[in-house]
């Protein structure tokens, strides 16, 4: 099947462009930019909401511009349907631009106004396209049940060409999923609809056609896949619909590349390339220039495949785009290896495994090695400050009962002299027995406590020797069979001892961060630089480092969040503690799943919410996850490794926050960690 994220554009680009902007009147963008230069307030809404999508499909970016002066103006004006409307234009621009959980926002946002508005009708286009961005998030479930809703509302109004387009798109997200034969089934049955109206709506067919190919490509049927895309080709160039006919294509490109046949491959890869420069769609021009990149591959061209990457390489960093990034490493690590050049093939296989910044891993491994003295000096203290404790303890259990002795016996004297003395010192000595009973029962709690921390310490140090013992021995032991083997290993078995040796390196490296930041904690070491951070911004950060291992796994993550929330907290706590739960929540999802952050605000706290669709976490592990004697670490769906230490983390940089960390969880149904920070 072809990538997921190409057939999720088509049904965004394919299926509704013609039915949203053909909703109103065209009219020519110079003129109406001459209109809305003569206009002024109010106004200028309608001027700003036509010039948006006149723009949509040429220039999203304008687009965007006219799209956010509209919801300023109109949230000025306080007018709902307005306000729905050009939420929905932004959220449209933001999804040209590839900003979907952006988009999703925006989105929402227009629907509660068109709802507000009673505005059925644009309502029904603002859920289409809140399908279209779920789908390509692959929340199907959901996609589903939005075009689901919308079949009776277009059966009651008798709109059987938008009925009739629900079911397709229903039909595509099965092909998505891999049951091919339920989706033809379901697009033949949408083909016959259709042709009753075919005059009406000639870019429909074409839809459908492009689907029905993509399902037989799916099947690799590649000689149905080829006709039916050929057709699908057709229809667009007689309408002249340019998105259509770049996105057709390529994917004539990549059914001949399948076939072998490489010169027609090519040439149709080039004219989709003309086509989407033509309206600079970006995300295209990159999908192409990858195609073209395993056309120079199964040609056996790896010189050209090179030039190739390294336009694509400055087009993934300009559009901030880390998977097609991580596409590209592994194209040069193919490359790389064609060429024999077995030094560079690994150098890129490893940066398409984790993505990682090789200036900050080296910083990390010098601020390793700065830190481990001050951790060793740390503990040291903490262990004499206990034992000057536990003698002070002692001190003070003999002194009460010196005390003791001599109130009593003072008691008996003053007994034996006076009994109005005496009365008088009774009264005494039951408060002062009282006082003692106090002080005994602190000193009880005092040793209890310190009785924890002697055991805490000594499970520490044993999580800490069993940690380090076996990563230390791998290392040692692979690197002394590559030194004893390494002319009679082949190059493939000394790359895979190589990795070995990374990545346990990096379990040593991981295991003394967590370990040295949970020390810290412990000794008071760190004291929170609270500063007001935009939540979006804290959230993107905390997450990036993460993408690449998600995307290896084949996991999703979405962000939920406002652009105006504000948190006032630690910049690099609150950092580590979101990339930690990610990362966990990455460790034990399931693969093709999805990981949400959602950031939401009351009047009392913010609550950042981390939601996995994995393994689950048992009842009575819950209580046990944030404690250093427990030593919870269970393995990843994928067998990840852990050291039972980054929740430990967590649930102390919170505490530091005065907040806390709630847990909620189901076995097979996932788990969600919700962080609770205080409003300051």
């Amino acid at each position: 099947m072809e990538n997921l994220i190409k057939c999720r554009f088509k049904l965004s680009i394919l299926f509704w462009a013609i039915f949203i902007i053909n909703s109103f009147p065209q009219t020519k963008i110079d003129s109406l930019k001459q209109v809305l230069s003569s206009k002024a307030g109010d106004d200028r809404i309608p001027i700003l909401i036509s010039l948006c999508k006149e723009n949509l499909f040429t220039d999203p970016i304008q687009s965007e511009k006219y799209a956010e002066e509209a919801v300023s103006l109109s949230q000025k004006l306080g007018d709902d349907f307005k306000l729905g409307d050009a939420y929905y234009n932004l959220g449209y621009s933001k999804y040209r631009l590839g900003e979907y959980s952006n988009a999703l926002i925006d989105l929402n946002s227009a629907l509660d106004y068109f709802f507000k508005a009673k505005a059925e009708g644009p309502a029904a286009s603002a859920k289409i396209l809140m399908a279209i961005l779920n789908n390509a998030l692959g929340r199907y479930e959901i996609s589903v049940q939005l075009y689901s809703e919308l079949l009776p509302y277009y059966k009651s109004k008798n709109m059987m060409k938008e009925y009739s387009k629900m079911l397709m798109n229903i039909s595509t997200i099965y092909s998505e999923k891999g049951d091919f034969d339920i989706a033809l089934e379901n697009l033949f049955e949408t083909q016959k609809i259709a042709e009753t109206y075919a005059n009406d709506d000639k870019s429909f067919i074409g839809d459908i056609l492009c689907n029905i190919g993509e399902a037989y490509f799916g099947k690799k049927n590649y000689d149905l896949a080829l006709k039916y895309r050929k057709w699908s080709l057709e229809v667009f160039e007689k309408i002249n619909l340019i998105d259509g006919i770049a996105y057709m294509q390529s994917d004539i490109g990549s059914t001949y590349l399948q076939m072998k046949d490489f010169q027609q491959a090519k040439r149709y890869f080039n004219q989709a390339l003309i086509n989407y420069k033509k309206i600079k769609y970006n995300i295209g021009i990159m999908q192409v220039k990858e195609s073209i990149i395993r056309y120079y591959k199964s040609t056996n061209r790896p010189d050209n495949a090179l030039a190739e990457l390294k336009d694509l390489v400055k087009l993934s960093l300009a559009a901030k785009d880390s998977v097609m990034l991580s596409k590209c490493f592994n194209h040069y690590a193919d490359v790389y290896y064609m060429k024999n050049d077995n030094l560079n093939a690994a150098v890129y296989f490893k940066k398409f495994i984790d993505l990682k910044n090789i200036i900050d891993a080296e910083e990390n491994k010098q601020k390793i090695i700065g830190m481990q003295t001050l951790f060793v000096a740390e503990q040291k203290d903490s262990e004499n400050k206990s034992l000057r404790e536990e003698n002070d303890l002692q001190k003070s259990r003999l002194r009460t009962n010196y005390l003791i002795v001599f109130f009593t016996a003072i008691g008996l004297l003053i007994f034996s002299i006076l009994l109005f003395l005496l009365f008088r010192k009774e009264k005494s000595l039951k408060k002062n027995t009282e006082l003692l009973e106090r002080k005994n029962e602190e000193i009880n709690i005092q040793n209890k406590k310190q009785e924890e921390m002697i055991l805490a310490k000594d499970k520490f140090f044993s999580i800490l020797a069993h940690n380090l013992k076996n990563p230390f021995w791998s290392i040692l032991g692979l690197n002394n069979l590559l030194g004893k083997n390494y002319k009679d290993l082949t190059d493939d078995e000394r790359m895979e001892l190589i990795l070995c040796i990374g990545n346990s390196a990096e379990n040593v490296y991981k295991l003394f961060e967590n370990l040295l930041s949970w020390a810290k904690t412990q000794q008071s070491a760190i004291t929170p630089l609270k500063e007001n951070l935009n939540a979006e911004e804290l959230i993107l950060n905390s997450i990036k480092p993460y993408e690449v291992r998600a995307k290896n796994k084949n996991v999703s993550i979405e962000t939920i969040i406002r652009k105006d929330i504000i948190i006032n907290g630690d910049k690099f706590m609150l950092e580590t503690v979101i990339g930690n739960l990610v990362d966990n929540a990455i460790k034990f999802s399931k693969t093709d799943s999805n990981v949400i952050v959602s950031v939401y605000e009351n009047n009392n706290n913010t609550q950042i919410s981390i939601k996995d669709a994995g393994l689950g976490i048992p009842q009575e592990k819950i209580d046990k996850l944030f404690k250093i004697d427990e030593n919870i670490s269970t393995e990843g769906t994928l067998k990840e490794k852990g050291t039972g230490l980054g929740l430990i983390i967590c649930y102390e940089f919170v505490k530091l926050h005065n907040g806390k960390i709630v847990i909620t969880s189901a076995l097979n149904e996932g788990a969600v960690f919700t962080i609770i920070l205080p409003k300051e």
